[in-house]
C-alpha cells in the first residue's frame, strides 16, 4: 500500500463497500483518514492487497483487516 492511495478494506471478515480509506495526516473529501501513527495506519502501511493483518484496536481488542483494493 502506497501512502496517499485510496483503500477498500475488509474488517473482521466484512468488506466495507461504502467507504474508501487513505493513510494521511491531512483530511480529504475522497476518503476517511487513517492516521499513519494509529494502530490501524501502522498495520496498513506498505501492505499489499489480500494479506490479513492483525492490529490492536481501542479498548484492548484485537481486530483483523485485509486490503481488498488499492487505488493509486
Amino acid at each position: 500500500m502506497i501512502p496517499g492511495a485510496l483503500l477498500r478494506l475488509e474488517f473482521d471478515g466484512q468488506v466495507d463497500e461504502d467507504t474508501l480509506y487513505t493513510i494521511a495526516e491531512l483530511s480529504t473529501e475522497e476518503a476517511d483518514i487513517v492516521s499513519p501513527s494509529s494502530p490501524l495506519g501502522h498495520a496498513l502501511t506498505w501492505q499489499p492487497t489480500g494479506r490479513e493483518i492483525s492490529y490492536d484496536a481501542s479498548q484492548g481488542k484485537s481486530r483483523t483487516v485485509v486490503v481488498r483494493e488499492i487505488r493509486v
